[in-house]
């Protein structure tokens, strides 16, 4: 039951984050896409902002949840190159070229083997996490919350790495080994980079 708590706890902080953080840009019928990441690990809990770069995981299965604004989608870059995730800290997002590869990783709907695709070079290809689509194959969240593209938050539970060609890592295995994940709302060049380093 605590654990419930904890994700509402969650989801209302970065609902109201999110609106924070919309609320500082003017508001003349602008719909500019935005997203903020929480990462839940057990009773374990963090609303990741732009000051945060890395965070420590246990090397078990954990979830993301997206709570985002004016976007059918978030984009997501997951890899063992580091390059893309120093340039979205430096804010060199023009040179950022993860989500312009023609490969997007397209899982089956609603995240059934719970797992995320990482890739060596992180130029090799990024997901594109539907929430809307008519389509339900096209859905590729656990779940979503909100029936709306103005305020939803979508939840990707992880439970292994998949790296292509290869099989599936279990988390476990990922024990001293670090992932960079870069995500945005849609958007290349305002995407966010972190540093997830398994203990």
């Amino acid at each position: 039951m605590r654990f419930k708590y904890i994700i509402l706890y969650i989801l209302l902080f970065s609902i109201c984050l999110n609106q924070k953080l919309m609320g500082n840009q003017v508001h003349s019928n602008d719909t500019i896409p935005n997203t903020v990441l929480s990462i839940v690990q057990g009773k374990d809990s963090l609303v990741i902002t732009d000051k945060t770069k890395e965070i420590v995981l246990n090397a078990d299965s954990f979830q993301l949840y997206f709570t985002t604004q004016y976007t059918d989608c978030v984009f997501l870059n997951c890899s063992f190159d580091s390059m893309a995730y120093h340039y979205a800290n430096l804010n060199q997002l023009e040179k950022i070229d993860v989500f312009t590869p023609p490969q997007t990783f397209a899982e089956d709907r609603k995240n059934k083997d719970h797992d995320l695709t990482v890739v060596n070079n992180a130029s090799d290809g990024y997901h594109c996490l539907f929430a809307f689509s008519e389509d339900e194959e096209f859905i590729r969240f656990n779940q979503v919350w909100g029936n709306t593209q103005a305020n939803w938050i979508g939840l990707r539970s992880v439970g292994s790495l998949f790296e292509p060609g290869k099989s599936n890592i279990p988390l476990k295995e990922m024990k001293g080994k670090t992932i960079y994940l870069i995500y945005s709302p849609g958007i290349e060049n305002r995407a966010i980079g972190l540093k997830v380093v398994f203990k």
